[in-house]
């Protein structure tokens, strides 16, 4: 189940015009995860079709820009 810190993120995400999307496609630019070592399928997936993965944090801390 989503965090409260997920739906925070997605609602950024969706009123600032991006897409939310819950699975890795060829139009992904972006992987917000909670650890960017991680070695999830998702993770590798994004990795092997070069989608820059962002932490939740860094995600965050960006819109404090």
């Amino acid at each position: 189940m989503p965090t409260i810190l997920v739906y925070h993120i997605i609602l950024v995400i969706t009123n600032n015009g991006g897409i939310y999307k819950n699975t890795i496609s060829r139009d992904c630019t972006h992987l917000i995860i909670a650890d960017v070592n991680s070695t999830s399928a998702k993770a590798n997936d994004a990795r092997k079709n070069n989608i820059k993965l962002i932490s939740e944090e860094d995600f965050l801390n960006m819109l404090k820009r």
